[in-house]
């Protein structure tokens, strides 16, 4: 609770048991990081933010698994211990 604000802490309060979560990357090694998103349009923004090309993962996990959620910057950011994601498939995006 530290890490949010109460409006933050409110909305993960009433996230479900098991959420799915997007993340943009350019190098598809860089998926277990701690950092998504609920939102898959902000995903894919971060997947072709360099040069119109990435990778758009979408993965699975428990919401015990969950540090805090954060709006800031309107990004829908979950983050999360990624050990705990798992139906992880992950795409080939482009604008």
């Amino acid at each position: 609770q530290g890490l949010m604000y109460k409006n933050e802490y409110s909305i993960y309060t009433n996230l479900p048991d098991e959420l799915t979560v997007y993340r943009g990357i350019k190098h598809k090694e860089y998926f277990k990081r701690f950092s998504w998103t609920l939102d898959v349009e902000i995903a894919k923004q971060f997947a072709v933010r360099f040069d119109g090309i990435g990778y758009l993962c979408k993965a699975k996990i428990r919401k015990e698994n969950i540090f805090c959620y954060l709006s800031g910057r309107m990004e829908s950011e979950i983050v999360l211990n990624p050990n705990f994601l798992y139906d992880i498939p992950i795409k080939k995006y482009k604008k």
